[in-house]
């Protein structure tokens, strides 16, 4: 069995797309997930499967629309995509207020000439970094002032993307670790 993390986009935000997590890891342990845990509410997932991440993806996403009638992009990592993630943010180096810090974590890795041609409007000297399927951002301002949207780097990038701030991404890596 190996470690993944599952990451759901848009669920329990604002009101909208309302899943609670008990009924989650009931959906997905009755499914062929083992040790399945969450963090929070907003679709952050720890779980052991022998599949790929490419049918986790899928297989998850199936589940919710059937359970849930929701249509949820789901982005699953492997433990060794995590630790790199946490362990190798260029932005750690030069950046004390973790507050600042987030990651934006895409389903696939884009195609070398989107990301070449990648051209996203910047605000406040905000500013990003792509290494392979991940986006790692430093936020000057608040984050829901940023132009490095979900939204953005999906249609720019051709692929499904979903966004933690540094926080969640350490408490992911804690996860991914210790359990």
């Amino acid at each position: 069995m190996n470690k993944y993390i599952v990451l759901l986009r848009g669920i329990n935000v604002g009101g909208n797309n309302k899943l609670p997590m008990a009924e989650l890891r009931t959906l997905l342990s009755d499914n062929g997930y083992k040790n399945v845990a969450t963090y929070i509410q907003s679709g952050n997932i720890l779980l052991y499967s022998t599949n790929s991440t490419e049918k986790i993806n899928e297989h998850i996403t199936r589940l919710i629309k059937q359970q849930f009638d929701y249509n949820i992009p789901v982005v699953t990592l492997t433990a060794e995509e995590i630790k790199k993630c946490f362990l190798e943010n260029p932005y750690l180096k030069t950046e004390d207020n973790i507050k600042k810090l987030h990651v934006t974590f895409l389903k696939n890795i884009p195609k070398n000439d989107l990301v070449e041609n990648l051209k996203i409007n910047s605000a406040n000297n905000d500013s990003y970094t792509i290494v392979g399927k991940t986006i790692y951002l430093h936020i000057t301002d608040d984050y829901h002032k940023t132009k490095f949207s979900n939204t953005q780097f999906e249609k720019k990038l051709n692929t499904q993307a979903t966004t933690r701030n540094w926080r969640t991404t350490t408490k992911l890596y804690e996860m991914i670790t210790i359990n």
